[in-house]
């Protein structure tokens, strides 16, 4: 005999604690959670101390659902859609059967025990629901148990909104970025309610990288993916090309994003496409997980005229079709096909130097301070910024220019003309005075939480920018909301209403963006971002009584 083969699983985990992750001509392949062949199974990990302790310890545990089991299940239970999508088990990609194989390994059998049922997670760790009568028998082996089940325990995936990213292979970069940021998990919970916007592999062919919007070219990321490639990380890359907002025409491919510069993109669409709740629910604007708003119409009409927009789409006019629709346990899917959901390059002092109607609350605003380009020296800007945006969505309210010129012909609210006057007199004090004055009343008409017409009706106090010494807090105002108006209530109780006469003045979507470095020519991951919403409204707000 000159040679002894070994029969081994492609695991996460497998002797020694260690991974089996590569076919002999080092090609890809999916990986169980452990291999159930590992005679000396241990459920810690490589670097533990004592393997024989561990091994002694505790063991794995298989939960195999009878042949009957299976049966009914590919044709009337969960694993019903693998069979309308597939036709037979033989043609279900191997990734796929992973996840239902690996919902039904437990890396702990101590854990697994009938006692402890109720503490057996599934891949959404959230409770797999297993009962004494669904386990028929029970076998020992020297390496952990097998729990012989009368019925299947199909992994979330299978119901859930991410579902049609994980099976269909036109969605495939989706289904890595998923992975890759760990929303699996996230996805996968059915104790919520999703609306995921899934962009296909075409559609992101056309993604406008937001980490150029601070450089003098904007960039094109173009993702592939290449399944043939035996290293997970990369098996999705992206090209990026010079690319002109104007005209829409492409330039020349200027090289390859890395993989953190993968992962980072890919996040930053995951967070604008998914939006907790349900998005047909009669309104229009709704909140993305990152924070931002996008704006739904025509939901009638479901995949026959239904239209998506992030900040950019709403800004240059052009909204995304929505191609497929699927009902899920956990929400609806909803598939894009021409490009993805993408958020604006437009800060708020972009929108305000667009209309005149701003220009009064602009030239305040200019002369306050309250813009940046580059925060705390380290992270460079993707336009000019404002300063107390941190990690949020805002909401700005900019008073008419009559209003803000009546009150300064007044005497009640003084000028940067004032401030420079005071200088000039070496009237230092009263030069402070005015300056804070003007500052003050330019951040108590910046808030917190972004308020939309057309969004979730909204009641509440809200804290503004303009900081209370006297009680250690920000001043508030009082805020109602419907689909029809904002009414602001401020200190003085005076009302305040947004003005909606001209559509281009009222729900205008702004997004500033923080890079990596202090230079945006340098930059190659987006450090942190904030969303704003700018309104037009009738008269000014005041903190004071």
């Amino acid at each position: 005999m000159d040679s002894v083969f070994q029969k081994r699983f492609f695991s996460v985990k497998s002797q020694q604690g260690q991974p089996v992750n590569v076919s002999p001509d080092n090609g890809p392949v999916e990986q169980l959670k452990f291999d159930p062949e590992w005679n000396t199974y241990y459920s810690g990990e490589a670097t533990s101390s004592s393997q024989s302790v561990a091994l002694e310890q505790d063991m794995g545990l298989m939960m195999v659902p009878s042949n009957a089991a299976m049966t009914d299940y590919w044709n009337h239970g969960a694993g019903r859609v693998l069979k309308d999508y597939y036709g037979s088990w033989e043609r279900v990609p191997d990734y796929v059967v992973a996840e239902l194989i690996n919902n039904n390994m437990i890396s702990s059998f101590v854990s697994s025990v009938p006692s402890k049922f109720g503490s057996i997670m599934n891949d959404a760790n959230d409770p797999m629901g297993v009962k004494r009568s669904d386990v028929d028998s029970v076998w020992l082996g020297c390496n952990g148990a097998v729990y012989l089940t009368n019925k299947v325990f199909s992994p979330t995936t299978y119901v859930s909104v991410l579902f049609p990213a994980f099976i269909n292979q036109t969605m495939n970069i989706m289904r890595w970025g998923v992975y890759k940021c760990q929303y699996n998990v996230y996805l996968n919970s059915l104790n919520s309610t999703y609306s995921f916007f899934i962009p296909n592999n075409k559609s992101l062919l056309e993604y406008v990288d937001p980490c150029s919007y601070g450089k003098s070219s904007t960039q094109l990321f173009r993702f592939h993916y290449d399944g043939s490639k035996p290293d997970d990380n990369d098996r999705v890359w992206a090209s990026i090309w010079n690319y002109d907002t104007l005209t829409g025409e492409v330039g020349d491919s200027i090289g390859c994003a890395s993989y953190e510069q993968v992962v980072d993109r890919l996040q930053d669409i995951l967070e604008n496409h998914i939006v907790v709740g349900d998005v047909t629910d009669g309104h229009t604007y709704y909140r993305t997980m990152g924070g931002s708003e996008i704006r739904v119409d025509h939901v009638a009409a479901g995949k026959n005229g239904m239209t998506v927009s992030g900040s950019w789409q709403v800004n240059e006019d052009e909204g995304t079709a929505v191609n497929d629709i699927y009902d899920q346990q956990n929400g609806r899917s909803y598939v894009l096909n021409n490009q993805p959901i993408m958020c604006t390059r437009m800060t708020v002092r972009d929108i305000l130097s667009q209309h005149d109607e701003y220009s009064k609350f602009l030239e305040l605003m200019d002369g306050s301070g309250l813009f940046e380009t580059i925060h705390n020296g380290r992270n460079a800007c993707g336009g000019t910024n404002i300063s107390v945006f941190n990690t949020y969505h805002y909401t700005v309210y900019v008073p008419t220019n009559k209003s803000l010129e009546e009150l300064i012909a007044s005497g009640k609210l003084p000028t940067w003309q004032d401030v420079e006057a005071d200088e000039a007199a070496s009237n230092m004090g009263k030069k402070t005075a005015d300056s804070t004055a003007i500052v003050n009343f330019l951040r108590y008409h910046i808030q917190d939480n972004a308020i939309f017409i057309g969004a979730q009706a909204m009641s509440g106090d809200y804290e503004t920018a303009s900081f209370d010494p006297t009680n250690d807090s920000f001043y508030k105002l009082h805020v109602n909301s419907d689909a029809n108006g904002i009414t602001v209530t401020d200190a003085r109780g005076n009302k305040r209403h947004v003005l909606t006469s001209n559509g281009k003045l009222y729900n205008r979507m702004a997004k500033e963006y923080q890079y990596n470095s202090s230079d945006a020519a340098r930059a190659t991951q987006i450090e942190t971002s904030s969303s704003a919403v700018v309104h037009l409204i009738d008269g000014p707000l005041f903190y004071a009584k």
